[in-house]
């Protein structure tokens, strides 16, 4: 109809009206507008013939006085389902609920969020939440009220602090890069010269702190990111600041590079031909690169890496840091003669006949066979996510997941995976950790009630220095207990870590004759399975096949 307009407001549930005099007819009636609207797309309103004869009137008004200005009026109301929104009281969620009842007329998507503006919400608004929801509303029974969760809002994302970058990679790293590159056999200056780091040279960077990102609420508030901050730098050992950049870590030394806990040292490094019984044992305070075999009977003992670019056999290797073979090493199957030691991580292409004791991480490139181990760390045979590395005839106290290609042999010879010491320990450490915080406990509450009932009395004022040495007492011993607490608590996550660790991963095959245990609890595999992952969960085994 000619001056006109009409509009829905309030999400849908009122209709508005908007008469121009200058371009509405004269005399316009009541009837002639309700007749209207009947025939509208908005005939479902139920019309407040009031308000529509009042429109009428002031119209005819307004065009007599040719005042031009439009009327606009609210002439119709639509029963629809009332939304309620909270918002969540920081800010960072908005919830709808929905009340189901009979005639009323479900809210189209465009209508909720025109709800949600009207209460602030404008941020983080999924159409999808608001979709699923009134597909459900629309299946609800009469009196049911639905909800969910359709605005969001981002967390301000805290800026990361300075870190050092290392800007070389490790000796072993090197020496596979070197292999590659020289096919013929090399001397040992090539080889040093591969693996060292000379004067001067860059070998590790401090990365500046980031800004973070900031986030906002549903309602469109800023949320500050917290920067990150510059920390200082630890040098190690033969290590200093560039003179030309204060983020710049250069060696002072010609010699191996470690990285280690984000710090980088520059050590000293032995180098030899190769150690027989026929040549002097090594005892050296740094790391030894042995540029050839280690025969029978040898010892290397080194405060550092001990890298051997030969086999070894039937030899005792004692390592401060990492110990890495690049080709097999073997011992008498029944005696373990041949022993790696090292505090850091264990790397050997190939072994059998080995007694192991590895303080970080263990890898045999292929295969290892007739040992026994200690691994403190994670146990990988055969290069990560391959399955190729077979494990047979061993026995190993494992503390992280242990991860194979083949786990046993078609033979069924023995291959014992024993989690318990690294458990017990834990939970050793716990019952202990447990037992003194509670006697702290009871102590300090016994101290601060004696405390309280001295503090009620008059107190002489010689006495004042010793109560006040009381108190000082008291709140060292709370300081005590809260750092004991605190102790317990991570003792307790480490403990659901390391259960959730204790795994045997076979990635090609599992064979019978492979066993792991936890304490009381054992898994044997009484067939052959193909790839399987052993879990422990809920103080049980569980087996299952990786699909």
């Amino acid at each position: 109809m000619r001056g006109i307009t009409l509009k829905t407001i309030q999400y849908g549930s009122k209709l508005e009206m908007s008469a121009d005099p200058l371009l509405c007819k004269k005399d316009t009636k009541a009837d002639e507008l309700a007749q209207y609207l009947a025939a509208s797309e908005y005939a479902e309103f139920i019309i407040n013939h009031q308000n529509l004869q009042d429109l009428c009137d002031d119209l005819d008004i307004k065009q007599q006085l040719r005042d031009i200005n439009p009327i606009v009026s609210i002439i119709g109301v639509l029963n629809v389902i009332n939304p309620e929104i909270s918002i969540a009281e920081d800010g960072m969620q908005a919830t709808l609920s929905l009340h189901t009842k009979s005639g009323d007329k479900t809210l189209s998507t465009f209508q909720v969020i025109e709800a949600l503006r009207d209460k602030g919400v404008v941020r983080g608004v999924s159409t999808k939440a608001i979709d699923s929801l009134l597909v459900k509303t629309r299946d609800a029974q009469e009196g049911t009220v639905t909800s969910a969760i359709v605005a969001k809002g981002l967390p301000a994302r805290p800026g990361k602090h300075s870190y050092i970058k290392p800007l070389v990679s490790t000796a072993l790293a090197r020496l596979l890069k070197h292999q590659e590159s020289e096919k013929a056999t090399t001397d040992i200056q090539k080889l040093a010269d591969a693996i060292l780091v000379t004067p001067g040279q860059a070998v590790a960077q401090r990365i500046p702190p980031t800004k973070g990102r900031a986030g906002y609420t549903v309602t469109d508030r800023l949320l500050t990111a917290e920067p990150g901050q510059w920390k200082d730098i630890e040098l190690g050992d033969n290590t200093q600041i560039s003179e030309n950049n204060e983020n710049i870590i250069v060696s002072v030394i010609a010699g191996q590079p470690k990285f280690d806990n984000a710090c980088m040292s520059i050590l000293e490094m032995m180098f030899s031909k190769g150690v027989s019984a026929a040549t002097e044992n090594i005892d050296y305070s740094g790391s030894v690169l042995i540029d050839g075999d280690v025969t029978e009977d040898a010892q290397i003992i080194a405060t550092g890496d001990v890298i051997i670019n030969g086999f070894v056999e039937s030899s005792l290797i004692r390592a401060g840091g990492d110990i890495l073979i690049t080709q097999g090493a073997t011992g008498q199957m029944e005696e373990y003669d041949c022993q790696l030691f090292a505090n850091g991580n264990i790397i050997v292409h190939h072994g059998q006949g080995l007694d192991i004791v590895c303080g970080k991480h263990l890898q045999a490139l292929k295969q290892l066979a007739y040992s026994k181990i200690v691994c403190h760390g994670r146990c990988t045979i055969g290069l990560a996510q391959q399955a190729d590395g077979a494990f047979f005839a061993s026995s190993i106290k494992a503390y992280d997941t242990v991860e194979v290609g083949i786990a046993g042999a078609v033979s069924g010879s023995a291959l014992d995976i024993d989690f318990t010491d690294g458990y017990r320990l834990l939970t050793d450490r716990l019952t202990a950790v447990t037992d003194l915080s509670q006697e702290l406990l009871i102590s300090s509450d016994n101290h601060e009630q004696h405390v309280k009932q001295i503090n009620k009395k008059l107190v002489p004022q010689h006495l004042l220095s010793k109560i006040e040495a009381l108190d000082s007492a008291l709140a060292s011993q709370r300081l005590l207990l809260n750092w004991m607490l605190t102790i317990k608590s991570n003792l307790q996550k480490d403990i659901e870590n390391y259960r959730a660790n204790a795994r045997l991963i076979a990635l090609s095959e599992l064979y019978p004759g492979v066993t792991v245990n936890m304490g009381k609890q054992r898994w044997q595999a009484e067939r052959e399975y193909l790839s399987s992952n052993v879990r422990y969960e809920n103080d049980q085994w569980i087996f299952e096949e990786i699909t």
